[in-house]
């Protein structure tokens, strides 16, 4: 019987707080060393040493990644990932919505457990 391959679990996103923090730090740095441009995916790619995949999970905020993954894109940009910044998904079924909008339609985590 063939067994099937071993997936890594991932299973942190971003919270509210890490998000607003990490899209701060983003903005100055292409102000600053972009002539106030958008980093594409391919330019966070380069600069975090992540996957465009990756990178666009942790910018989406839907689906979970890995804890070093998150701290590879706070570092990229001189940040330091606290824990009120990063939660725990207590169990991730990707046809299940992980969040949900507040009233102002922003994404709101609602399967967070802890904080990492």
């Amino acid at each position: 019987m063939k067994q099937l391959p071993s997936r890594r679990r991932r299973g942190v996103i971003l919270t509210l707080q890490g998000w607003d923090k990490f899209q701060t730090a983003k903005t100055q740095v292409e102000f600053d060393e972009n002539a106030g441009d958008s980093f594409s995916l391919e330019e966070l790619s380069d600069r975090t040493h992540l996957a465009l995949h990756s990178i666009s999970r942790i910018l989406g905020r839907l689906e979970p990644v890995d804890k070093s993954s998150l701290q590879s894109a706070f570092t990229a940009f001189n940040l330091e990932l606290s824990k009120s910044e990063g939660c725990l998904l207590s169990s991730y079924v990707p046809e299940v919505p992980l969040v949900i909008l507040d009233f102002c339609g922003a994404i709101v985590n609602d399967n967070c457990i802890n904080q990492y």
